[in-house]
């Protein structure tokens, strides 16, 4: 029988499994018991005596003893098959619901591999490090990164009308992805994830936090812990308000109240938006809900924390606009909302040299507005060139392009 491997586990699943490093046959014993203690009521840890093995003296060479080696038609037609039909407790505690079906090599021409959300967590750990490997290479090779930024959106619920899996990543996966991409230069941006506060996330190392993820009201002791976290782990908040203001308005209140782009876009974007909005809720209590989120983003300003002009899904183009406006009714001036847009998010993403503000040497991105936003900040609605890279653009003539009106 085979001995327990001398192998090294790589430090990101060590560090998150908690492990020490400096042993590896006592690293696997330790996965071995630990994953003895998770299957011991089953029926496979009790027809394999998981008790008994974790209870001895030596539990690998009792392992070796009772748990005979199984090929995949064995172990699936005495046990997985069970797990597909829905029978729970088989292999792994509870109902398994997911199953990798991979392309057979030999005995099955595909096989159902049971999943389970430990094994997804682990994987998660992996993926990462792999994009963050290659992103290395190619920094080694070339002297440049191909990506800035790591981004989360692994944590979101399962909708209704599709089977998408929410994977909880702890917050030593974030702490191992953050350092990760830290060491290779980039940043990481992203939702708070599912069972992490907006604190754990910053103190992970999360560098950007998408949504208004505080809590309370401004001014209260908590929420002003909160920003004060915030701004000494330098981290930067994209609070998308005018995705929160597009699907928190009053389903009587017209889009175009608030959002006068919404007319402009083409037909299967209506689509689309047509049934935004809260049910069953008036539209000065939508206002109220706004206002106490925009009372936050100005906290935060205020406070020093960067605050970026985000907008989540939101309609193309028009979002911007009311992003930027929602910081002005916040207290914000209409310079400092459009920094928000421009120099801040380019700071927040280390881009700053190239891009911003306009200044020699710069890249000649930015938009020729008809009329002073400093003046009324609608007025950064009133494109009439946008310049990329240096060509210039006739904005009604781009609006067009896409099937919007002028």
């Amino acid at each position: 029988m085979a001995n327990i491997i001398d192998i090294k586990l790589p430090k990101a699943i060590a560090s998150a499994l908690r492990i020490p490093q400096n042993d590896p046959q006592r690293q696997q014993l330790r996965v071995l018991k630990k994953l003895l203690k998770k299957a011991r009521f089953t029926e496979l840890g009790q027809e394999y005596r998981f008790d008994e093995i974790l209870f001895s003296r030596n539990p690998a060479k009792q392992f070796q003893k009772l748990v005979p080696v199984h090929d995949y038609n064995k172990i699936y037609n005495r046990w997985w098959k069970k797990t597909l039909q829905g029978v729970p407790d088989v292999a792994w505690p509870g109902k398994i619901k997911y199953y990798a079906l991979s392309s057979g090599t030999s005995e099955a021409a595909s096989k159902y591999i049971p999943v389970t959300k430990e094994m997804l967590r682990s994987n998660t750990i992996n993926y990462v490090r792999q994009l963050l490997t290659y992103a290395a290479l190619y920094r080694d090779r070339t002297g440049a990164l191909p990506i800035r930024c790591v981004l989360f959106f692994i944590n979101e619920p399962p909708r209704q009308d599709r089977r998408l899996l929410a994977i909880d990543v702890t917050p030593p996966i974030v702490e191992v992805i953050c350092a990760e991409a830290h060491r290779l230069g980039m940043t990481v941006t992203g939702h708070i994830p599912n069972g992490m506060t907006i604190e754990q996330a910053a103190a992970a190392g999360m560098d950007h936090i998408a949504h208004l993820g505080i809590r309370g009201e401004a001014g209260s002791d908590d929420v002003n812990k909160t920003i004060a976290f915030l701004r000494d782990h330098k981290t930067v908040i994209d609070p998308t308000q005018s995705w929160n203001e597009l699907l928190g308005h009053a389903v009587g209140t017209p889009i175009a109240a608030f959002q006068p782009g919404v007319l402009k876009i083409p037909p299967p974007l209506n689509r689309v938006f047509s049934n935004a909005g809260a049910a069953g809720i008036d539209a000065a209590t939508a206002r109220t809900r706004l206002e106490r989120g925009l009372r936050i983003v100005k906290a935060l300003h205020d406070a020093g924390v960067p605050v970026v002009a985000g907008t989540d899904e939101g309609i193309p183009g028009y979002s911007v606009h009311r992003e930027i406006e929602l910081y002005v009714e916040a207290g914000l001036t209409p310079m400092e909302a459009l920094q928000a847009a421009t120099i801040v998010s380019a700071r927040a993403m280390k881009m700053d040299a190239d891009l911003g503000s306009i200044e020699r040497g710069k890249r000649a991105d930015m938009v020729v507005l008809n009329a002073n936003p400093l003046d009324a900040i609608r007025n950064i609605r009133s494109v009439r060139w946008t310049i990329s890279d240096g060509r210039v653009y006739d904005a009604p003539t781009l609006w067009q392009s896409v099937r919007f009106q002028p």
